[in-house]
């Protein structure tokens, strides 16, 4: 029966090649069958008369049956095509974002109720607009450049965004998509075009980058003022020193001053950065080097600096211990290492980052330090704070005598490694 139903689902042409062959089969049999049964013409023409309206009768009844059939199918594929339409109607309309359609000629063919709203107009007063209108004068001729490359076939769409001059005389911001509509049957093809509404986001996203940047001043403010005023300490030790006379009080305010410039060195190197999460240690390292060089400069003795130092940078709060363990190591080196005046003294500093790991080796020519000498059990100060450095930076340390010293520091580089109290 289904198979029936699906032969009877044909078109005009088939019901009519249907008629055509069952017409044909009936003159071609049933006159032979009544002159087979019937000499007298008489009763031959009346047979003939019944059986010619008896064809009539049953032809129209299949003719009936079949166009009755694809009246049901086209009622169906009407019934179904509105549906679609109203549902698509009902997706122009209702949807969340504006959508229009235009000829290539910038003639307007459709808008829908949400795009007339955005832009304050209603949409019989929308689609009699002219692009210059309400686009804004900065935003046409980009947006005319990009349609042509759409009607020209360059492009099979595009995304942009554009100043709208809204009714009331504001702008939105759209983000604005367009592509080019297609049809086989017809001569012009028309642009579909979608615009969704972002200015609030816009706006949110300007008060975003106002605060960013009042944040980056704010903290290089306070970056250059902590210098100033770390310089302003040393200012003050260095008054002091001069009234000084003891040798080993001098050199612990030697040594707290080269605490304090390496801390200061840190602090001048964010005011001057652009991101405040990665300070560069090549410049850091040769800064602390050069102001270690400044307080330990013995008379004519000079002290070769050798540096391998790779282009590595390290959160503000890796930075200050690892910079406070880099003078310390060196301090050290320049203080003890060389006594008895030293031939060539030489310190070499070498900065690697291997693995996300960062290595720093620190090495000398002197005379080198006790075979039993322990990091952690070491009760002179230097030692201490070191030790203290290294556990802030979760790092291990590693002691050799070769002659000379070496000290190599190995830790986890961590991008956003926090402080105690701080913020970056």
């Amino acid at each position: 029966m289904d198979y029936i139903k699906k032969l009877l689902y044909v078109s005009p042409v088939a019901i009519g090649l249907i008629y055509l062959v069952v017409g044909s089969l009936w003159i071609a049999f049933s006159d032979q069958f009544v002159l087979s049964l019937f000499d007298d013409p008489e009763a031959i023409t009346a047979i003939q008369t019944w059986k010619g309206w008896g064809f009539v009768i049953v032809s129209s009844i299949f003719i009936y049956i079949l166009v009755q059939i694809n009246n049901i199918k086209l009622g169906d594929i009407i019934r179904e095509k509105e549906v679609v339409q109203n549902e698509l109607e009902a997706i122009f309309e209702q949807a969340p974002v504006g959508i229009a359609y235009h000829r290539q000629d910038e003639n307007w063919l459709r808008a829908n109720q949400q795009l007339a709203d955005m832009l304050g107009y209603s949409k019989s007063e929308l689609v009699e607009l002219d692009f210059n209108d309400f686009i804004d004068p900065d935003d046409l001729e980009e947006g005319r450049e990009l349609d042509r490359k759409l009607i020209e076939g360059k492009e099979n769409s595009y995304k942009t965004e554009k100043k709208y001059l809204k009714k009331d005389g504001s702008v939105l911001i759209g983000r604005l998509s367009k592509a080019l509509i297609t049809h086989n049957n017809q001569a012009e093809n028309y642009i579909l075009a979608i615009i969704e509404d972002i200015t609030r986001q816009k706006e949110i996203e300007e008060d975003l980058k106002r605060a960013v940047h009042e944040k980056e001043l704010l903290l290089a403010e306070v970056h250059h003022r902590v210098n100033n005023n770390l310089a302003l300490i040393n200012g003050f030790l260095e008054m002091e020193m001069d009234n000084i006379e003891n040798t080993v009080c001098h050199h612990l305010f030697k040594k707290s001053q080269a605490r304090i410039k390496s801390i200061g060195i840190v602090h001048q190197k964010l005011y001057q950065a652009n991101d405040f999460s990665k300070l560069p240690l090549k410049e850091y390292t040769e800064e602390i080097l050069s102001s270690v060089y400044k307080y330990w400069r013995n008379g004519n003795r000079e002290i070769k600096f050798r540096t391998d130092v790779a282009d590595v940078t390290l959160n503000v709060n890796q930075a200050i211990p690892c910079g406070l363990a880099l003078n310390e190591l060196v301090t050290n080196a320049c203080k003890h290492a060389f006594p008895n005046g030293k031939k060539d003294p030489e310190i070499y500093v070498n900065i690697q980052e291997e693995n996300n790991q960062i290595v720093i080796t620190v090495s000398d020519n002197g005379i080198g330090l006790p075979a039993t000498i322990r990091l952690d059990e070491s009760d002179t100060i230097g030692f201490t704070i070191l030790n203290v450095l290294c556990k802030q930076l979760n790092a291990e340390v590693d002691i050799k005598n070769n002659p000379g010293t070496t000290f190599i520091i190995r830790f986890d580089k961590v991008k956003d490694k926090r402080g105690s109290a701080s913020n970056l």
